[in-house]
This record gives C-alpha cells, sequence and structure tokens, in this order.
C-alpha cells in the first residue's frame, strides 16, 4: 500500500523541480547593474543575449556611433584608447621630434594623440596634414587640442568658435585626414574669478562649451574637454539648480577625459568613480589621464615611480574601469615628460 503514495511523491518532486529549473531560465535575462553604471561582476550573463543600455558594455556595438550630437563615435577603437597629451607644433614641424613621438608610441601602443599645435594650422597646413597622415598609416587618431583659462570668460567665447572653425576649414581642406575630435582644455579655475565669483565663471565655462559643441556638431566633429577629477566637490547654480561641475561638463560635451592625477591604482579608481559613474548614465565617454611631469606634490604624478610601475597600475586601472560603460581607457600627460621618464 505504499508505493504507490511514494511513487506519486515522487513524481510531485519531479514536476517541482522542473519548475523551478524553468522559472530560473526565465528570470536569466542579463547581466545586472548596481544603479550607477556599473555591470555587477557576479552576476554572470546567461544564454540569452541582453538588449544594449546606457549601463551595460556592449562590446560588440563599440564602434557604432552613438547619439551624442555629433556624427561620428570620438571613440571608435577596440582595444581601448592609449592617449598622448602632446603639446606645441614641434612635433609636426621637425621631423626628429616626430619620430620620437612615433617610436614612444608604438613602444607603448598609443593609438590617441591629444595634439596642440596651433601654430602649425595657423600657418604651415600641409605639413600638418602630412603629420596626420603618418599617424593615421599608424593607426594612430588625432584630436586637436587648444584651450588656456581666460577663454572661459564671454568677451573670449568668440575667439574659442573661430578656433573651431579654422579646424573645421583645415579637415575641409585636406579630405583625406581625418580630425577625431576637437578638444579643449580650458581650466577657468586658474582664473582670479574662479575664487571672486565662481558661479558666474562656472556658467560662463559651461555657456562655452554648450556653443563649442555646437559649432564643432556643424562641422562633423566631436567636442571632448580635459576637466579635473575633483569638480565633483563643487557645484554651482545653472537655471535656478544647483549642480556638480562635473557633472554639466559631461552634459555639455561629447565626451571628457578626467585629469586623474594620482600615483597609485586605488586612489586612481576611487577618484574616477563619480565622474565614471554619472559619464555612464549620460552614455558619455570618459577616458582617465595620469600625470608623469615633475610637479609637486608627488602623490599626483608618476615622475617618481617610473613607467615601469606607471604601466603596472595602468593595466590594473584599466582592468577595473572597464565596469563602467562610459570609459574608454587612458591617457597620459604629457609627451616630454613621458620621453624622460625613468624605466
Amino acid at each position: 500500500m505504499k508505493w504507490p503514495h511514494i511513487k506519486t511523491r515522487f513524481t510531485s518532486l519531479c514536476l517541482i523541480f522542473l519548475a523551478a529549473l524553468l522559472l530560473m531560465a526565465c528570470n536569466s535575462s542579463g547581466p545586472a547593474t548596481d544603479g550607477r553604471g556599473l555591470v555587477d561582476p557576479d552576476n554572470h550573463a546567461s544564454s540569452t543575449k541582453p538588449s544594449p543600455s546606457p549601463t551595460v558594455r556592449d562590446t560588440s556595438q563599440r564602434c557604432v556611433p552613438e547619439d551624442t550630437g555629433a556624427a561620428t563615435d570620438p571613440d571608435c577603437e577596440t582595444t581601448g584608447v592609449r592617449a598622448l597629451w602632446v603639446w606645441g607644433s614641434a612635433v609636426v614641424l621637425d621631423t626628429n621630434r616626430a619620430q620620437q613621438l612615433f617610436e614612444l608610441a608604438e613602444q607603448h601602443a598609443l593609438n590617441r594623440i591629444y595634439l596642440a599645435a596651433t601654430q602649425a594650422l595657423e600657418h604651415d597646413q600641409t605639413a600638418l596634414a602630412n603629420f596626420f597622415r603618418r599617424a593615421q598609416q599608424l593607426g594612430i587618431h588625432i584630436e586637436l587640442l587648444f584651450g588656456q583659462p581666460d577663454w572661459a570668460l564671454p568677451e573670449n567665447h568668440h575667439y574659442v568658435l573661430s578656433v573651431i572653425d579654422r579646424a573645421g576649414a583645415f579637415a575641409e581642406r585636406f579630405p583625406d585626414i581625418t580630425v577625431s575630435a576637437i578638444h579643449l582644455d580650458v581650466e577657468p579655475y586658474l582664473l582670479p574669478e574662479w575664487d571672486a565669483d565662481r558661479n558666474s565663471l562656472g556658467n560662463a565655462y559651461i555657456d562655452l562649451l554648450e556653443s563649442a559643441r555646437a559649432r564643432s556638431g556643424n562641422l562633423s566633429m566631436p567636442l571632448m574637454a580635459d576637466i579635473p577629477v575633483w569638480y565633483d566637490e563643487h557645484r554651482i547654480t545653472r537655471n535656478g539648480q544647483p549642480r556638480l561641475l562635473h557633472e554639466l561638463v559631461i552634459d555639455a560635451t561629447d565626451g571628457v577625459s578626467l585629469m586623474d592625477y594620482r600615483d597609485s591604482s586605488q586612489r586612481i579608481i576611487n577618484d574616477a568613480s563619480d565622474e565614471l559613474a554619472y559619464a555612464s548614465l549620460a552614455a558619455k565617454p570618459m577616458v582617465v589621464g595620469v600625470e608623469t611631469l615633475c610637479i609637486k606634490p608627488i602623490w599626483i604624478t608618476f615622475c617618481e615611480e617610473g613607467s615601469a610601475a606607471m604601466n603596472q597600475i595602468l593595466t590594473i586601472i584599466d582592468k577595473d574601469l572597464k565596469r563602467y560603460t562610459a570609459y574608454r581607457g587612458y591617457a597620459i600627460h604629457h609627451l616630454d615628460s613621458f620621453l624622460e621618464l625613468a624605466p
């Protein structure tokens, strides 16, 4: 009399087990996020591929142009951005200097240059175009870099727009070269107005970025900007609302390079977290920059640690920060000090 009862129980248990498996499969729709633009590393994806979203990295779509108000994605390297700030036209006008740069780029697998070459743009565009061609043959993208602190002042905004127009005319004159972006390094905190009337200066700076982005977008060139790591500690009131400065800059541009000048992996990662989280939610690309210039305090530069130590830390942060959908890679400041950096 007990056997039918046991058989019935066994059958019921099997049905419950199968139902549980079916429920688990239905709920496994893809990687979860923690609400801050991060992919949850503890949730291993199921066999069902999730739909791409602003906070989940889909590397298969890495080189598809994003809806950033510009014609092209400014960071379309499948291996990640490996950038270098280069100040001055010497690399354009001096073949030996150019060779130094390209050898350094090959040695460190650099694939993007932030090039400040206003002199060449104004006086020798043929040499500048030849430099672009050589870089492109080596797989190196170039963003034209411009900036000085007083450009943030309203009376100087027209000059910035004229610089962007000049860059656009250069790109039109030489259609075989590609200006990957207009890159602004405007640091308003170096002006006395930063302490005297930060709110007015901050708003003027954001006005500049919005105007510059509109102008560069009309020329099919994204607008990128450098920001210091501590903008997330400062608020200004804009349109009646208090906003963190790093959020306003990210909103006003097509992407940013964070000057995350620290010399330890954990500090670099921690100090980039707010900016990367917001950029991820805003679907804007971000590059994390480090310093090699010998300046004080010593904990903001790799001058003393040297190249090998810096490369080890860059490897660590590059692996960690890929959890953020905004993260595109890292950048090194700058050519002259990097060439002199100890091994």
